[in-house]
Parts: C-alpha cells; structure tokens; sequence
C-alpha cells in the first residue's frame, strides 16, 4: 500500500510540472504572450525533465506496488486453500480405580 501512495505522491509532483508548464506556457500580458527569453527556456526545459522523471518513478511505484498486491493475494489464496483441515482432538483419560480388593486404572476415551 506504502509503494502505491509514494506513486499518487509523486505523480502528483509530475501533475504539479505540467500545470506549471502550461501556466508559463499560457500566460499573456495585456493581449501578448510572455517573451520566451533564455531563462523561461531554461525553466521549461527543467520542468519537462522533472515531470518526465516524476512520471516515470510513479509509474514504476505503482507498477511494483500492483505486483506485491498481486502477489500477497495469490499467497493468502494458496495458503487458504492448502492448509490442513483441522481435526477433532482425540483424548484418552487414565483414571485409577479403587475398590473393594481392586486397584488399577481405566482408559476413557478414543485414540
């Protein structure tokens, strides 16, 4: 569950550079789009190489996230499935014996 929350976690980072990119990308001053100087050039590619890493990390979190799901599942099932059936205890009692000219002891019970 862990490995698929970092994934929603860091997506979230990814889906944070791409509205970053568009907000740049969109902006307009007056009716004017932003001059793309050098610096947004270097701040656009930075953001494409975050969210693109961000994107790929998440993607691996919640592939290997879905396979441990998968595989802990699988387990339980088999486990469930394999498992002895639980049979009845069988008990014996020794309890002794005392009479009038007798001593011993008695077995109850099954084996």
């Amino acid at each position: 569950m862990a490995l698929v929350t970092g994934g929603a976690v860091i997506g979230l980072g990814a889906q944070s550079r791409a509205d970053e990119i568009r907000r740049r990308t969109t902006l307009v001053s007056g009716d004017q789009p932003l001059v793309y100087t050098d610096s947004e050039r270097e701040a656009y590619t930075t953001l494409q190489s975050e969210g693109k890493n961000y994107n790929t990390a998440a993607i691996a979190l919640f592939a290997v996230g879905g396979v441990a799901a998968a595989t802990a599942i699988t387990l339980f099932i088999v486990d469930f499935v394999r498992k002895p059936k639980a049979e009845p205890h069988k008990q014996v009692l020794m309890l002794p014996t005392l009479g009038p000219g007798t001593v011993g002891l008695s077995l109850v019970g099954g084996l």
